[in-house]
């Protein structure tokens, strides 16, 4: 069993990861990144490229799933090949995009308030990184633990080509 890539999602097999398509945006959420993008003015990234913006998205998804296992090899591997897990990335990368449009990318602050010179909590800017939609699919799903924080000292690094993704 292999990952797939379809109009929607391509899986990029470098970074072990799905990232969601123009196509997908244009066809399914009604919104044309380019031209969103070009209102803005690269406010959110330094280049005004859709692809770069998905790309993020798919990061702090990825991230945020990833970041509540001890095994995240396998949680990896079981997001690239179970198609209902599929579902729910896309999902959830959907409401990413959404929330990011519509309030700014929480992800690309200092944590500074610069009106007052102080900072900002850094469990709250993290808990802001996700939306709330978004961040309910993957725990439904299983692709995600807030809660769940364990940190191994012995090598879990993937063996990829072992593990045939």
């Amino acid at each position: 069993m292999k990952p797939i890539s379809d109009d929607y999602m391509i899986y990029d097999s470098s970074e072990h990861r799905y990232r969601l398509t123009e196509m997908y945006v244009l066809q399914r959420m009604n919104r044309d990144l380019r031209q969103i993008l070009a209102d803005h003015g690269g406010a959110f990234d330094t280049s005004n490229e859709p692809a770069m913006l998905l790309d993020r998205i798919s990061r702090q998804i990825y991230s945020f799933c990833l970041r509540s296992t001890p095994t995240p090899y396998r949680r990896e591997q079981m997001m690239a090949l179970d198609h209902g897990k599929r579902i729910a990335i896309r999902d959830a990368m959907a409401e990413q995009l959404v929330s990011v449009l519509n309030s700014g990318d929480l992800s690309a602050f200092s944590g500074v308030n610069i009106d007052t010179g102080s900072t900002i909590d850094p469990v709250r800017m993290r808990q802001g990184e996700i939306a709330p939609l978004a961040r309910d699919i993957l725990i439904t799903h299983g692709l995600a633990s807030p809660s769940f924080s364990l940190r191994y000292d012995r090598d879990i690094t993937p063996q990829y080509a072992e593990e045939e993704y």
